[in-house]
């Protein structure tokens, strides 16, 4: 399979690799509607990406999923819209979901992850079984 420039940025088989590991352990079925979730950071955004590139093996249906946890105020929005943009770019569906983990009580990393498997259960209601 031919990678367009963005190959240049990795480590030259790590595409290779991956399609390798999903063909191996059956990671998609053809047709198989995916959210990507996507922080903004350099490793979901390789991973989309990544997927990207592979999605036409499997006939994939990418959509591209953001949280946005209300703990870094305008940086939290700045990333939003990065990933928004990213989608667009992509020509790919986005879903911004906000939560306000500052308000909840206990652990700040326990009251995220919640966060982001509700908004994983709301997305899937809605579209794609988003993974997080």
């Amino acid at each position: 399979m031919e990678w367009p420039a963005f190959k240049a940025c990795y480590d030259s088989g790590v595409l290779e690799r991956l399609l390798a590991f999903a063909a191996q352990h059956a990671l998609f079925v053809p047709g198989q509607r995916i959210g990507v979730a996507v922080s903004g950071g350099a490793d979901s955004v390789f991973l989309f990406r990544a997927l990207h590139q592979l999605a036409p093996r499997w006939d994939l249906h990418l959509s591209v999923v953001h949280i946005d946890h209300g703990i870094r105020g305008e940086a939290s929005r700045e990333d939003a819209e990065f990933v928004r943009a990213l989608a667009a770019e992509h020509c790919l569906p986005f879903h911004l979901h906000q939560a306000d983990v500052l308000a909840t009580e206990g652990n700040l990393e326990q009251a995220a992850r919640r966060a982001r498997h509700a908004s994983a259960r709301a997305t899937s209601e809605i579209e794609v079984p988003a993974a997080f």
